[in-house]
This record gives C-alpha cells, sequence and structure tokens, in this order.
C-alpha cells in the first residue's frame, strides 16, 4: 500500500533546510539544494519543486492555477512566508519591470549577440542595394532570417 502524504513530517523536514533568523520580518534563508537560478528546491512526494512554493504551500495555503508564488524581497533563496505573494506571470513581470529587476542586455551587450550595432547601421544601408537577405547574412556570419527580422525591425529595433 502507497504511503499517504502527511503534511507535518515533511513540514519539518523542510524547516530543517531553512535559516530563521532572530528577526521574524528577515529573509528565511534555503540552505539546501538550489536550482541554477538560485531558487531552492525541495522534494516533495518525489517531486522536485520550488522551496518558496512548498513554503507558500504549507504556511499560506494552497496555490489557484495560474497563479504564480511571487517575493516582496527579491531574494530568490528566501522561503519566509511574509515575504511570499500570490501572482499571475503577467503580474510578476510587472512587478519585476517596477522594481527595475529585468536585464537590459539588448544588442551587444547580450552575451549570445553576434552582430554589434555598427553592423545593424551597415545592413541597413545594405537594404538599398539589390543584395538579397542571404547575401547580406553570409557577409555578417548570420542567417537570412536573422537579417529579415533586422529588416522588419522586430530585431535590434533599439539601434536609430
Amino acid at each position: 500500500m502507497p504511503r499517504k502524504y502527511t503534511k507535518k513530517p515533511a513540514q519539518n523536514r523542510f524547516m530543517a533546510k531553512v535559516f530563521v533568523p532572530n528577526d521574524p520580518d528577515a529573509c528565511w534563508e534555503w540552505k539546501a539544494a538550489k536550482r541554477n537560478d538560485g531558487y531552492g528546491q525541495f522534494s516533495l512526494n518525489r517531486k522536485p519543486i520550488g522551496a518558496h512554493i512548498v513554503s507558500y504551500q504549507f504556511f499560506c495555503g494552497e496555490i489557484s492555477k495560474g497563479m504564480c508564488v511571487c517575493h516582496k524581497c527579491d531574494n530568490r533563496s528566501c522561503v519566509n512566508p511574509k515575504h511570499l505573494f500570490l501572482g499571475t506571470h503577467k503580474e510578476n513581470m510587472a512587478d519585476m519591470v517596477r522594481k527595475k529587476r529585468q536585464s537590459d542586455r539588448k544588442g551587444s551587450k547580450n552575451s549570445r549577440a553576434i552582430l554589434k550595432e555598427d553592423d545593424i547601421l551597415k545592413i541597413r544601408k545594405l537594404f538599398e542595394t539589390k543584395l538579397t537577405q542571404t547575401e547580406i547574412g553570409k557577409m555578417f556570419g548570420v542567417s537570412y532570417e536573422v537579417i529579415g527580422m533586422i529588416k522588419r525591425g522586430r530585431n535590434w529595433s533599439h539601434v536609430q
């Protein structure tokens, strides 16, 4: 017969992996396994789940479908239920923008970028010639699709 899930032993196991400081309003730091993105990870019913999500479930209640567990404190390893709130993905992204936590890695600031801002200006001048997107792409070591996205303003639109 399969073992039935009970909240208390799992909650005790969870709290054994948390550093709770004397200040109840401070972040509760996750001390155990973390994902590459810095969020704590906990195994519940033999499935890995975000530690902040488990904390919310243990201390605040169920999470409705389509909702995310968000951080007020912006500390990914924090599991203090006072610092957690529910929001949609859209609300979480708006919170990120409002707090200026989004990455500003446009153009050559993006580590995977092949082109530079000067290249974009040269490519735009080449649109006035009879060269094809494939030919322009070969000149700069990128595909014709990349050139097409530049032409349509889908990529590198920040370059004037």
